[in-house]
Protein backbone atom coordinates (compact mmCIF):
# COMPACT_ATOMS: atom_id res chain seq x y z
CA UNK A 1 0.00 0.00 0.00
CA UNK A 2 2.85 2.35 0.83
CA UNK A 3 4.57 1.43 -2.41
CA UNK A 4 1.43 2.24 -4.39
CA UNK A 5 1.13 5.58 -2.63
CA UNK A 6 4.77 6.37 -3.34
CA UNK A 7 4.33 5.48 -7.01
CA UNK A 8 1.19 7.65 -7.19
CA UNK A 9 2.96 10.70 -5.77
CA UNK A 10 5.99 10.07 -8.00
CA UNK A 11 3.74 9.93 -11.06
CA UNK A 12 1.92 13.08 -9.97
CA UNK A 13 5.26 14.86 -9.50
CA UNK A 14 6.43 13.83 -12.95
CA UNK A 15 3.16 15.06 -14.50
CA UNK A 16 3.47 18.44 -12.76
CA UNK A 17 7.10 18.81 -13.85
CA UNK A 18 6.19 17.86 -17.39
CA UNK A 19 3.32 20.34 -17.49
CA UNK A 20 5.58 23.08 -16.13
CA UNK A 21 8.28 22.31 -18.68
CA UNK A 22 5.70 22.33 -21.48
CA UNK A 23 4.40 25.69 -20.30
CA UNK A 24 7.91 27.10 -20.27
CA UNK A 25 8.54 25.73 -23.73
CA UNK A 26 5.27 27.21 -24.93
CA UNK A 27 6.19 30.56 -23.42
CA UNK A 28 9.52 30.35 -25.19
CA UNK A 29 7.86 29.71 -28.51
CA UNK A 30 5.50 32.64 -27.91
CA UNK A 31 8.33 35.00 -27.01
CA UNK A 32 10.26 33.85 -30.07
CA UNK A 33 7.29 34.78 -32.23
CA UNK A 34 6.98 38.31 -30.76
CA UNK A 35 8.14 40.97 -33.22
CA UNK A 36 9.42 44.24 -31.77
CA UNK A 37 11.56 47.23 -32.71
CA UNK A 38 14.62 47.15 -30.50
CA UNK A 39 16.59 50.11 -31.84
CA UNK A 40 16.39 53.03 -34.28
CA UNK A 41 19.49 54.43 -35.99
CA UNK A 42 20.43 56.63 -38.91
CA UNK A 43 22.51 55.44 -41.83
CA UNK A 44 25.80 57.32 -42.20
CA UNK A 45 26.63 57.72 -45.92
CA UNK A 46 30.26 58.63 -45.16
CA UNK A 47 30.87 55.48 -43.13
CA UNK A 48 28.48 53.42 -45.26
CA UNK A 49 27.02 52.04 -42.08
CA UNK A 50 24.94 52.87 -39.03
CA UNK A 51 25.93 56.07 -37.28
CA UNK A 52 28.51 55.50 -34.56
CA UNK A 53 27.02 56.13 -31.13
CA UNK A 54 28.52 57.09 -27.81
CA UNK A 55 28.85 54.66 -24.93
CA UNK A 56 25.84 56.29 -23.33
CA UNK A 57 22.64 55.67 -25.31
CA UNK A 58 20.87 58.65 -26.82
CA UNK A 59 17.51 59.83 -25.56
CA UNK A 60 16.59 61.80 -28.73
CA UNK A 61 17.15 60.96 -32.37
CA UNK A 62 16.41 63.42 -35.17
CA UNK A 63 15.17 62.22 -38.52
CA UNK A 64 14.22 64.18 -41.59
CA UNK A 65 13.57 64.05 -45.30
CA UNK A 66 16.32 62.30 -47.33
CA UNK A 67 17.53 60.40 -44.25
CA UNK A 68 17.93 56.62 -44.27
CA UNK A 69 16.36 55.07 -41.21
CA UNK A 70 17.69 51.73 -39.91
CA UNK A 71 15.48 49.73 -37.52
CA UNK A 72 16.80 46.78 -35.55
CA UNK A 73 13.89 44.32 -35.39
CA UNK A 74 13.60 41.38 -33.04
CA UNK A 75 12.28 38.28 -34.79
CA UNK A 76 12.46 39.93 -38.20
CA UNK A 77 12.25 36.48 -39.78
CA UNK A 78 8.67 36.08 -38.54
CA UNK A 79 7.72 39.41 -40.11
CA UNK A 80 9.23 38.37 -43.43
CA UNK A 81 7.40 35.05 -43.25
CA UNK A 82 4.13 36.91 -42.64
CA UNK A 83 4.91 39.13 -45.61
CA UNK A 84 5.40 36.15 -47.90
CA UNK A 85 2.59 34.03 -46.46
CA UNK A 86 0.05 35.12 -49.08
CA UNK A 87 2.37 35.02 -52.08
CA UNK A 88 0.67 31.91 -53.39
CA UNK A 89 -2.76 33.51 -53.24
CA UNK A 90 -4.13 35.47 -56.18
CA UNK A 91 -3.91 39.26 -56.10
CA UNK A 92 -2.05 39.17 -52.78
CA UNK A 93 0.98 41.40 -52.35
CA UNK A 94 2.22 42.62 -49.01
CA UNK A 95 4.89 45.20 -48.32
CA UNK A 96 6.61 46.20 -45.11
CA UNK A 97 6.04 49.90 -44.58
CA UNK A 98 7.10 52.59 -42.11
CA UNK A 99 4.53 54.62 -40.22
CA UNK A 100 5.05 57.95 -38.48
CA UNK A 101 2.15 59.04 -36.27
CA UNK A 102 0.09 56.23 -37.83
CA UNK A 103 0.67 57.67 -41.33
CA UNK A 104 2.28 55.58 -44.05
CA UNK A 105 5.55 57.25 -44.99
CA UNK A 106 7.91 54.85 -46.75
CA UNK A 107 8.17 51.32 -48.10
CA UNK A 108 10.97 48.90 -47.32
CA UNK A 109 14.28 49.76 -48.98
CA UNK A 110 16.66 47.04 -47.71
CA UNK A 111 16.75 43.96 -45.45
CA UNK A 112 19.75 42.68 -43.50
CA UNK A 113 19.04 39.22 -42.03
CA UNK A 114 21.87 36.71 -41.67
CA UNK A 115 21.12 33.11 -42.49
CA UNK A 116 20.12 31.12 -39.44
CA UNK A 117 19.24 34.22 -37.39
CA UNK A 118 15.83 35.54 -36.47
CA UNK A 119 16.82 39.14 -35.64
CA UNK A 120 18.00 41.66 -38.22
CA UNK A 121 17.69 45.21 -39.54
CA UNK A 122 15.44 46.84 -42.12
CA UNK A 123 16.06 50.14 -43.85
CA UNK A 124 13.66 52.83 -45.04
CA UNK A 125 14.44 55.85 -47.25
CA UNK A 126 12.57 58.98 -46.14
CA UNK A 127 11.78 60.54 -49.51
CA UNK A 128 9.26 63.35 -49.91
CA UNK A 129 8.95 63.14 -53.67
CA UNK A 130 7.46 59.65 -53.64
CA UNK A 131 5.47 58.42 -56.61
CA UNK A 132 2.73 57.42 -54.16
CA UNK A 133 0.48 60.49 -53.85
CA UNK A 134 -0.89 59.11 -50.58
CA UNK A 135 2.58 59.12 -49.04
CA UNK A 136 3.10 62.70 -50.18
CA UNK A 137 -0.14 63.79 -48.53
CA UNK A 138 0.97 62.07 -45.32
CA UNK A 139 4.26 63.97 -45.45
CA UNK A 140 2.30 67.21 -45.78
CA UNK A 141 0.27 66.30 -42.68
CA UNK A 142 3.50 65.82 -40.73
CA UNK A 143 5.49 68.78 -42.02
CA UNK A 144 2.82 71.45 -42.59
CA UNK A 145 1.93 74.29 -40.19
CA UNK A 146 4.89 74.10 -37.77
CA UNK A 147 4.20 75.47 -34.30
CA UNK A 148 5.99 78.84 -33.77
CA UNK A 149 7.90 77.59 -30.73
CA UNK A 150 11.63 78.30 -30.98
CA UNK A 151 12.51 77.15 -27.45
CA UNK A 152 13.90 73.85 -26.24
CA UNK A 153 12.51 70.69 -27.81
CA UNK A 154 12.43 68.95 -24.43
CA UNK A 155 9.68 69.33 -21.87
CA UNK A 156 11.39 70.22 -18.56
CA UNK A 157 8.65 68.52 -16.51
CA UNK A 158 8.87 64.97 -17.85
CA UNK A 159 11.86 65.04 -20.19
CA UNK A 160 9.70 64.13 -23.18
CA UNK A 161 10.05 66.15 -26.40
CA UNK A 162 7.42 68.70 -27.33
CA UNK A 163 6.44 70.14 -30.72
CA UNK A 164 8.41 73.14 -31.92
CA UNK A 165 9.04 75.11 -35.08
CA UNK A 166 11.96 73.00 -36.29
CA UNK A 167 11.03 69.55 -34.93
CA UNK A 168 8.08 67.57 -33.67
CA UNK A 169 7.96 64.23 -31.80
CA UNK A 170 6.59 61.31 -33.78
CA UNK A 171 5.57 57.75 -33.00
CA UNK A 172 7.37 55.15 -35.11
CA UNK A 173 5.86 51.86 -36.20
CA UNK A 174 6.29 49.26 -38.93
CA UNK A 175 3.82 46.83 -40.34
CA UNK A 176 2.34 45.23 -43.41
CA UNK A 177 0.46 47.59 -45.67
CA UNK A 178 -2.68 45.44 -45.52
CA UNK A 179 -2.91 46.02 -41.75
CA UNK A 180 -2.34 42.39 -40.78
CA UNK A 181 0.81 43.24 -38.80
CA UNK A 182 1.45 46.32 -36.66
CA UNK A 183 4.67 46.71 -34.65
CA UNK A 184 4.99 50.04 -32.77
CA UNK A 185 8.22 51.30 -31.26
CA UNK A 186 7.83 51.58 -27.49
CA UNK A 187 10.32 54.49 -27.14
CA UNK A 188 12.60 52.29 -25.03
CA UNK A 189 16.08 50.97 -25.89
CA UNK A 190 17.52 48.05 -23.94
CA UNK A 191 21.29 48.07 -23.62
CA UNK A 192 23.48 46.28 -21.08
CA UNK A 193 20.41 45.14 -19.09
CA UNK A 194 19.35 48.76 -18.83
CA UNK A 195 16.27 50.42 -20.30
CA UNK A 196 16.70 53.93 -21.66
CA UNK A 197 13.95 56.10 -23.18
CA UNK A 198 14.46 57.03 -26.83
CA UNK A 199 12.22 59.59 -28.53
CA UNK A 200 12.13 60.27 -32.24
CA UNK A 201 12.00 63.88 -33.49
CA UNK A 202 10.98 64.65 -37.05
CA UNK A 203 12.73 67.67 -38.52
CA UNK A 204 10.06 69.89 -40.05
CA UNK A 205 12.34 72.78 -41.01
CA UNK A 206 16.07 72.52 -41.52
CA UNK A 207 17.60 75.15 -39.18
CA UNK A 208 20.55 75.98 -41.44
CA UNK A 209 18.38 76.40 -44.54
CA UNK A 210 15.91 78.46 -42.51
CA UNK A 211 18.61 80.84 -41.25
CA UNK A 212 20.01 81.28 -44.77
CA UNK A 213 16.52 81.85 -46.18
CA UNK A 214 15.54 84.43 -43.55
CA UNK A 215 18.89 86.23 -43.96
CA UNK A 216 18.46 86.47 -47.74
CA UNK A 217 14.85 87.61 -47.31
CA UNK A 218 15.89 90.40 -44.93
CA UNK A 219 18.66 91.45 -47.33
CA UNK A 220 16.22 91.49 -50.27
CA UNK A 221 13.62 93.56 -48.38
CA UNK A 222 16.34 95.92 -47.18
CA UNK A 223 17.66 96.39 -50.71
CA UNK A 224 14.19 97.14 -52.06
CA UNK A 225 13.47 99.60 -49.24
CA UNK A 226 16.78 101.48 -49.12
CA UNK A 227 18.28 100.99 -52.60
CA UNK A 228 16.74 103.78 -54.65
CA UNK A 229 17.12 102.17 -58.13
CA UNK A 230 15.08 99.16 -56.98
CA UNK A 231 12.42 101.39 -55.42
CA UNK A 232 12.33 103.45 -58.60
CA UNK A 233 11.44 100.29 -60.55
CA UNK A 234 8.08 100.29 -58.72
CA UNK A 235 7.26 103.91 -59.59
CA UNK A 236 5.16 105.29 -62.45
CA UNK A 237 6.79 104.83 -65.86
CA UNK A 238 5.50 108.23 -67.12
CA UNK A 239 8.06 109.87 -64.90
CA UNK A 240 10.81 107.91 -66.65
CA UNK A 241 10.35 109.97 -69.83
CA UNK A 242 10.09 113.28 -68.01
CA UNK A 243 12.28 115.16 -65.62
CA UNK A 244 12.71 114.08 -62.05
CA UNK A 245 10.13 115.64 -59.70
CA UNK A 246 11.37 118.90 -58.25
CA UNK A 247 10.03 117.94 -54.82
CA UNK A 248 9.67 114.43 -53.41
CA UNK A 249 9.92 111.30 -55.56
CA UNK A 250 8.03 109.67 -58.39
CA UNK A 251 4.56 108.25 -57.59
CA UNK A 252 4.11 104.56 -56.91
CA UNK A 253 2.63 102.45 -59.72
CA UNK A 254 -0.23 100.12 -58.78
CA UNK A 255 0.47 97.76 -61.71
CA UNK A 256 4.21 97.52 -60.99
CA UNK A 257 3.61 96.98 -57.29
CA UNK A 258 1.13 94.20 -58.07
CA UNK A 259 3.65 92.53 -60.39
CA UNK A 260 6.34 92.76 -57.69
CA UNK A 261 3.91 91.44 -55.06
CA UNK A 262 3.15 88.22 -56.94
CA UNK A 263 6.75 87.73 -58.08
CA UNK A 264 8.14 88.05 -54.54
CA UNK A 265 5.31 85.99 -53.00
CA UNK A 266 5.82 83.09 -55.43
CA UNK A 267 9.61 83.22 -54.98
CA UNK A 268 9.36 83.23 -51.17
CA UNK A 269 6.80 80.38 -51.27
CA UNK A 270 9.01 78.32 -53.57
CA UNK A 271 12.04 78.71 -51.30
CA UNK A 272 9.92 77.99 -48.20
CA UNK A 273 8.70 74.71 -49.68
CA UNK A 274 12.25 73.80 -50.68
CA UNK A 275 13.58 74.57 -47.19
CA UNK A 276 10.97 72.24 -45.67
CA UNK A 277 10.67 69.41 -48.19
CA UNK A 278 13.60 69.72 -50.57
CA UNK A 279 11.13 69.63 -53.50
CA UNK A 280 12.02 71.69 -56.58
CA UNK A 281 8.95 71.12 -58.77
CA UNK A 282 6.23 72.80 -56.72
CA UNK A 283 5.37 75.86 -58.86
CA UNK A 284 1.68 75.62 -59.74
CA UNK A 285 -0.14 76.77 -62.87
CA UNK A 286 -2.00 79.35 -60.79
CA UNK A 287 1.30 80.89 -59.68
CA UNK A 288 2.35 81.36 -63.30
CA UNK A 289 -1.08 82.79 -64.16
CA UNK A 290 -0.93 85.34 -61.32
CA UNK A 291 2.58 86.43 -62.28
CA UNK A 292 1.38 86.70 -65.88
CA UNK A 293 -1.61 88.86 -64.90
CA UNK A 294 0.61 91.19 -62.87
CA UNK A 295 3.21 91.42 -65.63
CA UNK A 296 0.56 92.05 -68.28
CA UNK A 297 -1.00 94.84 -66.22
CA UNK A 298 2.42 96.46 -65.72
CA UNK A 299 3.24 96.27 -69.44
CA UNK A 300 -0.17 97.67 -70.39
CA UNK A 301 0.17 100.48 -67.87
CA UNK A 302 3.61 101.41 -69.22
CA UNK A 303 2.31 101.40 -72.79
CA UNK A 304 -0.61 103.69 -71.86
CA UNK A 305 1.73 106.05 -70.00
CA UNK A 306 4.11 106.34 -72.95
CA UNK A 307 1.30 106.77 -75.50
CA UNK A 308 -0.36 109.55 -73.48
CA UNK A 309 -0.19 113.22 -74.29
CA UNK A 310 3.05 115.07 -73.68
CA UNK A 311 3.57 116.99 -70.50
CA UNK A 312 3.31 120.41 -72.15
CA UNK A 313 0.10 119.51 -74.02
CA UNK A 314 -1.55 118.24 -70.85
CA UNK A 315 -0.63 121.47 -69.06
CA UNK A 316 -1.97 123.57 -71.95
CA UNK A 317 -5.28 121.66 -71.93
CA UNK A 318 -5.68 122.08 -68.18
CA UNK A 319 -4.79 125.76 -68.31
CA UNK A 320 -7.42 126.23 -71.04
CA UNK A 321 -10.01 124.58 -68.75
CA UNK A 322 -8.85 126.78 -65.89
CA UNK A 323 -9.27 129.97 -67.95
CA UNK A 324 -12.78 128.88 -68.96
CA UNK A 325 -13.70 128.26 -65.29
CA UNK A 326 -12.25 131.61 -64.27
CA UNK A 327 -14.39 133.34 -66.92
CA UNK A 328 -17.53 131.56 -65.73
CA UNK A 329 -16.76 132.47 -62.12
CA UNK A 330 -16.25 136.14 -62.99
CA UNK A 331 -19.55 136.19 -64.88
CA UNK A 332 -21.44 134.80 -61.87
CA UNK A 333 -19.72 137.27 -59.54
CA UNK A 334 -20.78 140.20 -61.74
CA UNK A 335 -24.35 138.89 -61.92
CA UNK A 336 -24.51 138.69 -58.13
CA UNK A 337 -23.19 142.25 -57.77
CA UNK A 338 -25.19 143.94 -60.54
CA UNK A 339 -28.47 142.04 -60.60
CA UNK A 340 -30.55 142.80 -57.52
CA UNK A 341 -33.71 141.11 -58.85
CA UNK A 342 -32.61 137.56 -57.99
CA UNK A 343 -34.87 135.73 -55.62
CA UNK A 344 -33.38 134.11 -52.53
CA UNK A 345 -33.37 130.68 -54.20
CA UNK A 346 -31.74 132.02 -57.38
CA UNK A 347 -29.08 133.80 -55.34
CA UNK A 348 -28.26 130.67 -53.34
CA UNK A 349 -28.02 128.67 -56.59
CA UNK A 350 -25.58 131.19 -58.11
CA UNK A 351 -23.48 131.19 -54.95
CA UNK A 352 -23.27 127.37 -54.97
CA UNK A 353 -22.18 127.45 -58.62
CA UNK A 354 -19.51 130.02 -57.77
CA UNK A 355 -18.20 127.95 -54.86
CA UNK A 356 -18.05 124.82 -57.05
CA UNK A 357 -16.14 126.68 -59.77
CA UNK A 358 -13.67 128.08 -57.24
CA UNK A 359 -13.15 124.60 -55.77
CA UNK A 360 -12.55 123.10 -59.23
CA UNK A 361 -10.11 125.90 -60.04
CA UNK A 362 -8.10 125.03 -56.94
CA UNK A 363 -8.00 121.36 -57.98
CA UNK A 364 -6.91 122.29 -61.50
CA UNK A 365 -4.13 124.53 -60.19
CA UNK A 366 -2.92 121.69 -57.93
CA UNK A 367 -2.99 119.25 -60.82
CA UNK A 368 -1.15 121.62 -63.15
CA UNK A 369 1.48 122.08 -60.46
CA UNK A 370 1.86 118.31 -60.02
CA UNK A 371 2.25 117.76 -63.77
CA UNK A 372 4.75 120.61 -63.99
CA UNK A 373 6.70 118.97 -61.16
CA UNK A 374 6.30 115.59 -62.92
CA UNK A 375 3.73 114.14 -60.47
CA UNK A 376 5.63 113.83 -57.18
CA UNK A 377 4.54 111.06 -54.81
CA UNK A 378 1.97 111.92 -52.15
CA UNK A 379 2.08 108.64 -50.18
CA UNK A 380 2.09 104.96 -51.08
CA UNK A 381 -1.63 104.32 -50.55
CA UNK A 382 -2.67 107.62 -52.08
CA UNK A 383 -0.52 107.00 -55.16
CA UNK A 384 -1.87 103.52 -55.90
CA UNK A 385 -5.52 104.27 -55.08
CA UNK A 386 -5.97 107.75 -56.59
CA UNK A 387 -6.68 108.79 -60.17
CA UNK A 388 -4.96 111.79 -61.80
CA UNK A 389 -7.56 114.05 -60.22
CA UNK A 390 -6.40 112.95 -56.77
CA UNK A 391 -9.68 111.14 -56.03
CA UNK A 392 -9.89 107.54 -54.82
CA UNK A 393 -10.79 105.34 -57.81
CA UNK A 394 -12.95 102.27 -57.14
CA UNK A 395 -11.32 100.18 -59.88
CA UNK A 396 -7.98 100.68 -58.13
CA UNK A 397 -9.51 99.72 -54.78
CA UNK A 398 -10.99 96.61 -56.42
CA UNK A 399 -7.67 95.36 -57.78
CA UNK A 400 -5.96 96.03 -54.42
CA UNK A 401 -8.66 94.15 -52.43
CA UNK A 402 -8.62 91.04 -54.63
CA UNK A 403 -4.83 90.99 -54.76
CA UNK A 404 -4.66 91.03 -50.95
CA UNK A 405 -7.40 88.37 -50.60
CA UNK A 406 -5.71 85.95 -53.00
CA UNK A 407 -2.34 86.73 -51.42
CA UNK A 408 -3.60 85.81 -47.93
CA UNK A 409 -5.12 82.57 -49.25
CA UNK A 410 -1.86 81.84 -51.04
CA UNK A 411 0.28 82.25 -47.91
CA UNK A 412 -2.13 80.18 -45.78
CA UNK A 413 -2.11 77.35 -48.31
CA UNK A 414 1.69 77.23 -48.48
CA UNK A 415 1.91 77.27 -44.66
CA UNK A 416 -0.67 74.51 -44.16
CA UNK A 417 -0.10 72.21 -47.14
CA UNK A 418 3.48 72.97 -48.28
CA UNK A 419 2.16 73.48 -51.79
CA UNK A 420 1.24 76.43 -53.94
CA UNK A 421 -2.55 76.57 -54.30
CA UNK A 422 -4.44 75.92 -57.50
CA UNK A 423 -7.02 78.68 -57.85
CA UNK A 424 -10.13 78.01 -59.89
CA UNK A 425 -10.38 79.55 -63.38
CA UNK A 426 -13.18 81.77 -62.00
CA UNK A 427 -10.89 83.38 -59.39
CA UNK A 428 -8.10 83.85 -61.92
CA UNK A 429 -10.60 85.39 -64.35
CA UNK A 430 -11.76 87.76 -61.59
CA UNK A 431 -8.17 88.89 -60.99
CA UNK A 432 -7.70 89.32 -64.74
CA UNK A 433 -10.90 91.37 -65.03
CA UNK A 434 -9.76 93.62 -62.19
CA UNK A 435 -6.47 94.22 -64.00
CA UNK A 436 -8.36 94.84 -67.26
CA UNK A 437 -10.65 97.37 -65.57
CA UNK A 438 -7.61 99.17 -64.18
CA UNK A 439 -6.06 99.47 -67.65
CA UNK A 440 -9.38 100.45 -69.22
CA UNK A 441 -9.94 103.33 -66.79
CA UNK A 442 -6.30 104.38 -67.11
CA UNK A 443 -6.74 105.36 -70.78
CA UNK A 444 -9.28 108.19 -70.19
CA UNK A 445 -7.35 109.20 -67.05
CA UNK A 446 -4.30 109.88 -69.19
CA UNK A 447 -6.29 111.85 -71.75
CA UNK A 448 -8.14 113.93 -69.17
Amino acid sequence: MNLARILFFLLLFLLIRGAHAYAQADDGRTSDSVISIEKISLWNPQLRGIRVENDEPETLIRIGINDRLVLTVRNLKALLEAKESCAAQSNCKRNIVLYLNDLKISELAAINLREGYRDGTITFDLKYGSRDSGNKQNWISLLGAPIPNFGSAEDPENGKPKPGFFTRPVNVAIGLDDGSKWIPFENIVRQNDKETPLYVLLEQVNPLKFIIFVSLLIIMIGCIWWFEPLRAALKESLSDIGTKPETGSKPWSLARCQMAFWSVLVAVSFVSIWVTTGALNEISDSALALIGIGTGAALGSAAIDVSGDSQSKRIDDLESKLITMQGEAQTIEQELLQNQTFTADQKRYKERMLNALQHNQALLRERILRIAENNPSQSFLRDILSDPEGNTAFHRVQILIWTLILGIIYVHSVWETLAMPEFSPTLLALQGLSAGAYLGFKIPDKKS
